[in-house]
């Protein structure tokens, strides 16, 4: 499920933003990763994603990556009020093709959470989603994640009261 802290900073965003985003979180593989919340991607992808041409590509991506920077994620733990950026840094290594993004580390494990939600086969369908897609999209991956959970939580032989299996965190 989205967590809590990630929906209204992600209902924010510009439909570019949402389609990197997306793409990069669809990435995240903390088993090959070498550092946490690094992933790498070649232009040539990012350019499919984007519509854009392999010159124009990294422009865009960066531009893409510096407005979701300029939309920190708040968010609270305890009572300590956190504001973190999306991304650390974006290395691109002219002529190969390869760019290295950094995520920010607290909020790696929020982003491997939503992971499910941005697999790279439906990432397929999404990038196509206008600005107006997006909301739908969340709202029903969410309501999915509620029903396993609940579906989980009502199975034979569940014991608990009707409160303690409906309490869905």
């Amino acid at each position: 499920m989205f967590p809590d802290s990630l929906i209204p900073i992600f209902a924010a965003l510009s439909l570019q933003e949402k389609r990197f985003l997306g793409y990069c979180i669809a990435h995240l593989n903390p088993k090959e990763e070498t550092e946490f919340g690094m992933i790498k991607v070649r232009i040539g992808d990012t350019a499919k994603l984007f519509g854009a041409d392999d010159g124009n590509a990294y422009r865009v991506m960066t531009a893409a990556a510096d407005k979701a920077n300029s939309k920190p994620v708040f968010r609270d733990e305890g009572e300590i009020h956190m504001r973190d950026y999306w991304f650390y840094h974006l290395d691109y290594w002219p002529g190969t093709g390869d760019t290295q993004i950094q995520f920010s580390e607290r909020l790696v494990p929020l982003l491997l959470d939503l992971r499910g939600g941005f697999i790279q086969h439906r990432l397929a369908m999404s990038k196509d989603f206008s600005r107006y897609g997006w909301g739908p999209y969340v709202i029903l991956r969410q309501w999915l994640r509620v029903e396993e959970k609940i579906r989980d939580r009502c199975a034979p032989g569940t014991t608990g009261t009707k409160k303690q299996i409906f309490a869905l965190r």
